[in-house]
């Protein structure tokens, strides 16, 4: 996720967990600004974080979509009498293109995993300070519903 301006740090998807880096922040900035103040910066925050989660999520769900679809049209070519050569061409293109969106797929799962983890223990975390917001919510990764 790249640095915006703001009183908070960016949430590290890649590196060591820094979730408790993000709380203490969170905790020096409440004792210096006000109720609504700390709750917009905590707000900015999340909605940065939240945007990239539901983006990892509605990629791994277009190319799961996607894949299914051209996996099925694929089987569908064949069985209309195109070539042998063409049928095995096609086959090798899918096979390498499955292979580069298990990897995104998988990369995609990891940001994921790590940012709902993040806002399950900053949402836990920032409560020891009486911070509990109705909107901190942590989206399901299959894209339906959060908690």
């Amino acid at each position: 996720m790249e640095s915006k301006k703001g009183p908070l740090p960016r949430l590290n998807t890649q590196d060591t967990d820094n979730s408790d880096e993000i709380i203490e922040a969170i905790s020096k900035f409440k004792d210096k600004h006000n109720e609504h103040e700390t709750e917009q910066a905590i707000h900015n925050w999340y909605d940065g974080c939240d945007e990239m989660l539901a983006a990892a999520i509605r990629e791994n769900i277009e190319m799961r979509d996607q894949r299914e679809s051209t996996s099925y049209h694929s089987y569908e070519m064949c069985q209309q009498g195109v070539s042998y050569k063409q049928c095995q061409e096609r086959r090798q293109t899918e096979i390498r293109g499955n292979r580069h969106d298990q990897f995104v797929m998988r990369d995609n799962g990891m940001v994921t995993g790590r940012i709902q983890q993040a806002f399950m223990k900053i949402r836990t975390g920032i409560s020891r300070y009486n911070l509990h917001y109705d909107w901190f919510k942590v989206r399901n990764a299959n894209g339906n519903g959060s908690f």
